[in-house]
């Protein structure tokens, strides 16, 4: 584990906080709608792939069974093998850059190459047009660019 040390003058930067009131209820239902939404448009688009080439039909997971799995669908392929996919939606107009649970990327693991993250983005709320990027899994440091966003801290 790597031990953090007191920045030294040289390396201190200078941080300004500013207070400001923010609806984090807000906040998290309209992301909830945006990420409902991208799970239904690739629901949508995996029936639709599925009865073309006369496949098994999808599994919205994430409704059906839960959230805890690490994927929102499962689904299977021609070979007819189950794949896993986990969504991540935005309506941002760039592909990189989402948020993984720890949960998530276990699951990236644990599935290797049968888990994809199919990444919704420039989302139209309204129209529902949107760009879809499809990442092959496991989600590692040797396949992405991993960033702490938070930390769980405990006493010593």
């Amino acid at each position: 584990m790597k031990k953090i040390t007191q920045p030294t003058l040289k390396e201190k930067k200078t941080t300004k906080f500013i207070a400001k009131q923010i609806d984090f209820e807000s906040i998290q239902k309209q992301r909830q709608k945006i990420g409902a939404l991208g799970e239904a448009i690739v629901f949508e688009l995996l029936i639709k792939n599925a009865q073309k080439n006369n496949n098994k039909l999808p599994i919205h997971v994430s409704k059906v069974e839960g959230d805890g799995l690490g994927y929102d669908i499962r689904c299977w392929n021609e070979l007819g093998e189950e794949c896993y996919i986990e969504v991540k939606t935005s309506t941002s107009k760039f592909s990189d850059g989402f948020e993984m649970s720890r949960n998530e990327i276990k699951a990236s693991t644990s599935k290797n190459a049968n888990y994809f993250i199919y990444r919704v983005y420039d989302l139209n709320i309204k129209t529902r047009e949107c760009k879809i990027k499809i990442f092959e899994g496991p989600v590692s440091s040797e396949t992405f660019n991993l960033e702490a966003t938070s930390y769980k801290v405990y006493q010593k």
